[in-house]
């Protein structure tokens, strides 16, 4: 299931490159807030996420995760400044908990890995950019690294959609920050995933990332 999960994303990536380097081609590089309307923009991105479970028997944003991605879009007005983006990336989501000596609760680190594919639509308010889209999960490999759940792989489907929104400015004529809130659109578990380990209601990813973006 990893080979081709691998092998899947690797074919995502290489159509997705494909498809901005046409784009680079036709159309001047541009970044969303001082380009005129009717063109194409790319950025390269780094985002750190502060994550959680929902439905994982824990509380509280303890892991730290990650995604490098890649995004592409294209403006629709120029007094607006509409746009819509594709972006995709790796990431890493998940959970921790960390022992409790009072209660006795064990420790435990959830670590999944995947490919993110996000579609959004950017409104400019000023200059302060909202952003709201659905993300697509492909799930490349899922851990804990703690020991206490070995067959972890087993209770979560492949796929997966957030929900996500945003917020975001210009901090410098190249560099871009946004903030963001993400949440699983339906639940991440399997259908015979082991409910005793989860809430009945089922698992959500929930996190909260700052995101910075390169202009070109």
């Amino acid at each position: 299931m990893q080979t081709k999960a691998i092998l899947s994303g690797c074919s995502f990536f290489l159509l997705f490159g494909c498809s901005l380097q046409g784009q680079l081609l036709h159309t001047r590089v541009a970044d969303p807030i001082n380009y005129s309307p009717n063109s194409f923009y790319w950025t390269p991105s780094a985002s750190l996420f502060f994550c959680q479970i929902d439905g994982d028997q824990a509380s509280g944003f303890n892991k730290l995760g990650f995604q490098f991605a890649l995004t592409t879009g294209y403006r629709l007005k120029a007094r607006n400044i509409d746009a819509l983006e594709l972006s995709m990336g790796i990431a890493e989501r998940g959970s921790r908990r960390f022992f409790n000596a009072e209660t006795l609760e064990s420790a435990f680190h959830i670590r999944a890995k995947q490919i993110e594919l996000q579609i959004a639509g950017l409104k400019q308010f000023g200059s302060i950019e909202a952003l709201f889209g659905l993300r697509p999960t492909m799930l490349l490999k899922i851990q804990e690294c703690e020991g206490v759940n070995p067959g972890i792989a087993d209770d979560f489907a492949r796929f997966g959609c957030l929900a996500s929104m945003g917020m975001g400015c210009k901090l410098s004529k190249k560099v871009s920050c946004r903030l963001s809130l993400d949440y699983s659109v339906y639940s991440i578990l399997r259908k015979n995933a082991r409910l005793r380990l989860y809430n009945a209601s089922g698992a959500f990813h929930n996190g909260l990332g700052v995101t910075l973006n390169y202009i070109p």
